[in-house]
């Protein structure tokens, strides 16, 4: 009764089972449509936004073709002075059919629909095909805009005057040089016909499609203008408009900025989804669309073959659940005949030898493998032979004492260890055993693994090693002398470097004394020529001035000889206080550092007729005497070097203060020179004042910059930094001349 009961009983789990599995296939199907119409619309999202990507592509490569046309008309020389002869001679022979000739060729190979030439009055004074009529007057307005800009001007899509054509006009302003300027000679208008390349294009599709669409658009005020012939709507190419204030229509979407994939309406006020792309340099916008129905009607097929397939997953669930419950019993009673041949099978197939050896060591059952390993049959072994005949002489005691152990261990948890297996023929084997007691019984089961290749590759393996240690330890020791000598090496440079650095140490205080000894000789020299050569002149000009009052009415040919001497003493006068002031800035101790600067600028100036536009910063106290007189020599070299080499119209003086630093930069825009040829040129002289620029900024702690190229001027930028002290009591403004 109990055992009835029990088989008559529902099978919850089995009830469980079934509802998770219907659960289970029902999500999965409503995921499955979820993901087939998201993966549908991503689809349709990269069709759409391909083809508005390629049409724009193609668009903006047919305008720059337009364009270069046109400006490869307005480089055409000889063109243009025909057109010039022509139009002021119009019956010059010959001329008006080379002229036309050529616009016939231009538009047959060009595809143009049409060529106006029309002066620079407005007037149409040739076109082909055709008569000179005139033209429209949004042309005559572009035709102005060219002669006026001088450059190609492209028109919009637009309607002509009687309605029934829509083309663009490039108009292409013929110029001729007149002295330093172009003057236009007339205006070439070439007409464009959107209905070789543009409409064909907009109105192409990469896949057949019963709703697929692609609108050219542009704004024009409140309104959208669709600029192509609409696929659902009849004569609609400038002239449907809408609202671009329709928050829905996608048109509209596109004119207030929108770009990439939307969803709305269409024109037909039908739900679409669309790619929207703005055209670059125009003010037109693409718009692949199509309708939402379209894009959907696959997946709203796939719905019913997935309902299909679910209601028919669910009832082969039920199916299946009440065919395992019907089966469950049947199985239990194969389990045991299985299960005993599964144990066979693994047992005479596991690729290992196996045996089973009973507690007096008989082996009591093997398996082929044995056979093969040990060279008996499975006659000759169980049941007769002891598992010790196997085991070579010097293991013997060792393997005994683990069997024993083995045997007396109250866990079933096999054991391994390796021993040397004897085969039939005498042969020693290496051999990986597995041992275990089978629960319950005194029986053993062994599983044996031959290693002796293994071991084979071990021992080589141990002996490669061996000798790799071995010659580790000789690059070791000749790693460990080379070190030693490298660090004997460097320790000799090292000692080199420092040598070096104190020698350059050396050679700049040396160099700083020569710079003070040369200033003093400087200012020696500038006393020199104002106290002793400037009152020499002095003299020479008053007595020369004596000469010239003592003479004779009549003797007006040595009058203006004395002026012309005069004259002359002027001259060397203001040369000699232009070389004191050079030697010996004077004006640093008695006007102040910044305004011996502008005095320096300005001489230079004057000196070599260059205009010197200064931004200078007021720096009487920020540096220390001699600080002072190397920049001001600094600076007076870098303006000499541009009065004598630069051939510059322009030099900007700029100096700044940047916290603790002030930032010098001189900047002209002259010949420029090749600064690498310069500093390594072998002649000495070339190049010295460069190096003596830069030496007398290192010693002030600062650094120095030089830029220039042949043919784009010079740049010379150095920084000085402040000392504590002498920004102290620091006044910082700002001057520009």
């Amino acid at each position: 009764m109990a055992s009835h009961h029990k088989s008559g009983s529902t099978p919850w789990h089995l009830v469980l089972i079934f509802v998770v599995l219907a659960i289970a296939i029902a999500i999965t199907g409503y995921f499955y449509y979820t993901y087939q119409k998201e993966y549908m619309k991503l689809e349709e999202h990269n069709e759409l936004h391909e083809s508005a990507d390629l049409k724009v592509k193609m668009i903006s490569w047919w305008l720059r073709e337009k364009l270069g046309d046109a400006n490869g008309i307005r480089a055409n020389g000889p063109l243009i002075r025909d057109v010039r002869q022509w139009l002021a001679r119009p019956d010059a022979s010959g001329v008006k059919d080379s002229l036309l000739k050529w616009m016939s060729a231009f538009n047959d190979s060009l595809e143009y629909k049409g060529a106006f030439l029309l002066d620079t009055k407005g007037s149409v004074r040739l076109s082909f095909p055709g008569k000179e009529t005139g033209v429209e007057g949004y042309t005559l307005d572009l035709a102005d805009e060219a002669m006026r800009t001088k450059q190609v001007v492209l028109s919009d899509l637009f309607r002509s005057r009687s309605g029934d054509e829509i083309h663009m006009d490039l108009a292409v302003p013929l110029l001729i040089e007149q002295g330093n300027d172009t003057l236009p000679v007339g205006v070439l208008i070439l007409c464009i016909d959107p209905d070789r390349f543009l409409y064909p294009l907009i109105r192409s599709l990469p896949i057949p499609s019963r709703t697929a669409e692609t609108l050219l658009i542009r704004r024009e005020g409140d309104d959208v203008l669709y600029l192509n012939e609409l696929r659902h709507l009849g004569n609609t190419a400038l002239i449907y408009r809408r609202s671009a204030k329709e928050k829905r229509l996608i048109a509209s979407m596109a004119v207030s900025g929108k770009e990439g994939i939307v969803e709305g309406i269409d024109y037909r006020e039908v739900s679409v989804i669309a790619a929207i792309r703005k055209i670059p340099n125009t003010s037109w916008f693409i718009i692949a669309k199509m309708d939402v129905d379209e894009i959907y009607a696959p997946v709203r097929e796939r719905l019913w073959l997935v309902t299909f397939l679910v209601f028919l997953l669910i009832s082969g669930a039920g199916l299946g659940v009440g065919l395992v419950w019907h089966n469950q019993r049947a199985q239990f009673y194969r389990r045991q005949y299985e299960m005993e041949s599964t144990y066979r099978t693994i047992f005479e197939n596991t690729g290992t030898a196996i045996a089973t050896v009973e507690e007096d060591t008989t082996i009591s059952l093997v398996n082929s493998e044995f056979e093969k390993l040990s060279g008996y049959s499975r006659e000759e072994v169980e049941g007769k032979k002891r598992w010790t005949e196997f085991v070579a002489e010097d293991d013997l005691e060792r393997i005994k004492g683990t069997f024993e152990s083995d045997m007396k261990r109250p866990d079933p948890l096999p054991r391994n260890f390796e021993f040397r297996f004897v085969d039939r023929n005498g042969a020693i084997k290496n051999i990986l055993i597995w041992a275990a007691i089978i629960p319950g019984t005194t029986t053993a089961v062994s599983s044996l693994l031959d290693i002796t290749r293994r071991k084979t590759a071990e021992e080589a393996l141990q002996k490669a090693h061996d000798e790799l240690e071995a010659r580790v330890r000789e690059r070791t020791a000749e790693l460990v002398k080379i070190n030693e000598q490298l660090e004997a090496e460097i320790a000799e440079r090292k000692a080199a470097e420092e040598a070096l650095q104190k020698s350059e140490k050396q050679l700049r205080a040396l160099f700083l004394r020569l710079i003070k000894a040369q200033e003093t000789e400087r200012r020696h020299i500038s006393m020199e020529l104002h106290d002793q050569l400037g009152q020499d002149l002095s003299l020479m000009k008053l007595q020369t001035r004596a000469v010239q009052r003592g003479l004779r009415q009549d003797q007006e040919p040595l009058r203006e000889d004395c002026e012309d001497i005069l004259r002359g003493i002027d001259l060397v006068i203001e040369n000699i206080r232009r070389i004191s002031r050079n030697l010996s800035p004077v004006a640093l101790e008695e006007y102040g550092f910044s305004a011996a600067l502008r005095g320096l600028i300005n001489g230079i100036s004057k000196t070599y007729d260059v205009r010197v536009s200064t931004n200078i910063t007021d720096m009487d106290t920020l540096f220390a005497k001699d600080a002072r007189i190397g920049i001001y020599r600094v600076l007076q070299e870098a303006l000499t070097n541009i009065g004598k080499h630069a051939r510059a119209k322009t030099v900007s003086v700029v100096i700044r203060k940047n916290d603790d630093t002030i930032t010098f930069s001189v900047e002209d825009d002259g010949v420029g020179f090749n600064v690498a040829r310069t500093t390594i040129s072998p002649r000495p002289e070339k190049g010295i004042g460069l190096s003596i620029m830069k030496e007398r900024v290192q010693i002030l702690g600062g650094s120095f910059d030089l830029w220039s190229e042949e043919g784009k001027g010079t740049k010379v930028t150095f920084a000085i930094p402040l000392r504590k002290e002498e920004t102290d009591n620091e006044t910082v403004s700002g001057d520009s001349g």
